[in-house]
């Protein structure tokens, strides 16, 4: 049930952030923790609805590659069954004895003349088989076109390599307290210039008996950084502008509060401008703790050793007297 919390009226509401204000028609979070919109699309059928260039672009090499393989595998199979049935007698040079071994020199032939390789130890003779063939090397044509196609795009498809820490902290910050989120490039070949960061806040309020959402775009200690090289502490200060100011922490909670961070930048290894998101909810926002610093100098003192594996690492502190109390 939505807590009607007092929220500071200087804080900046956004009046349609395209996530909806009506909390019963919509379930959990907004954004998943790697960015992606919590949304689940129905009223279509499978193949409207997911788009196939962008599923393949977008999954891990290993699967990408197995999914290949597969495919590869699967094509084979099917045009050497259309040569075992229509009778592998009509290939040049086969030789197998069994039924099997007439499958397998059938399926041989099949990736070399997919492939255009052509060993010259099988070749059509009926032209059946040289119809199917002609059709096999066409099909073989068109898929490695749209693989490399795929292989290239994968290498070339401008992405954010970009690290969110685990947890977003409330700590102290200047004479008060800020809510905060660390990040950190990840890729040594790739600077991120003209870093720009927004956050915007998402609660649930009841406002005359109706539950409805509400977002209100945070101010920041600093918006852009010209380089991004190391880690960076994104900082909202909780101060008599912010939509935090005057709620305890338990508060916080009762309004399923949900931080939604952006982060866009210009990759010069792409030459083009990249953007990357996350969120945190409420149980994902540590009160009381601060990061820890993950850079320092390395033993010669001639550069500097930005420690990644450390980019979660939190410590509890003692905030300072301010308007969120402890849970």
């Amino acid at each position: 049930m939505a807590i009607n919390k007092h929220i500071n009226s200087r804080a900046r509401r956004i009046a349609d952030f395209g996530l909806g204000n009506q909390t019963e028609d919509y379930g959990g979070r907004f954004f998943l923790k790697d960015g992606r919109p919590n949304v689940r699309y129905d009223g279509i059928s499978f193949f409207e609805r997911i788009s196939f260039f962008d599923s393949l672009m977008g999954m891990s090499w290993l699967r990408f590659l197995a999914i290949i393989i597969l495919l590869f595998g699967m094509v084979n199979i099917v045009f050497a069954l259309l040569y075992f049935t229509l009778g592998v007698e009509g290939l040049y040079g086969e030789e197998a004895t069994t039924g099997l071994g007439r499958f397998w020199e059938a399926f041989f032939f099949s990736t070399q003349t997919l492939t255009t390789v052509g060993y010259g130890h099988l070749a059509p003779e009926s032209f059946s088989i040289n119809l199917v063939a002609a059709l096999e090397a066409m099909t073989g044509w068109l898929c490695f076109a749209m693989a490399t196609g795929l292989i290239y795009g994968r290498f070339a498809r401008p992405k954010m390599h970009l690290k969110y820490s685990e947890s977003a902290v409330i700590a102290p910050f200047e004479n008060g307290t800020g809510l905060m989120v660390k990040v950190a490039p990840f890729k040594a070949n790739h600077h991120l210039l003209d870093a720009q960061a927004m956050m915007t806040l998402a609660m649930v309020r009841e406002v005359n008996g109706v539950s409805k959402n509400e977002f209100y775009r945070l101010d920041l200690e600093y918006e852009t950084v010209n380089a991004l090289s190391l880690s960076w502490t994104i900082v909202h200060p909780i101060n008599e502008t912010s939509p935090l100011f005057g709620l305890s922490f338990q508060e916080i909670k009762d309004l399923q509060t949900e931080l939604i961070v952006f982060v866009k930048a210009f990759d010069d290894s792409f030459n083009a401008s990249v953007t990357s998101r996350s969120s945190y909810t409420a149980s994902e926002i540590k009160h009381g703790y601060k990061f820890v610093t993950i850079f320092h100098r390395n033993s010669s003192g001639g550069s500097t050793v930005l420690e990644l594996d450390k980019l979660d690492k939190i410590e509890k502190v003692t905030l300072p007297l301010s308007t969120l109390a402890e849970p």
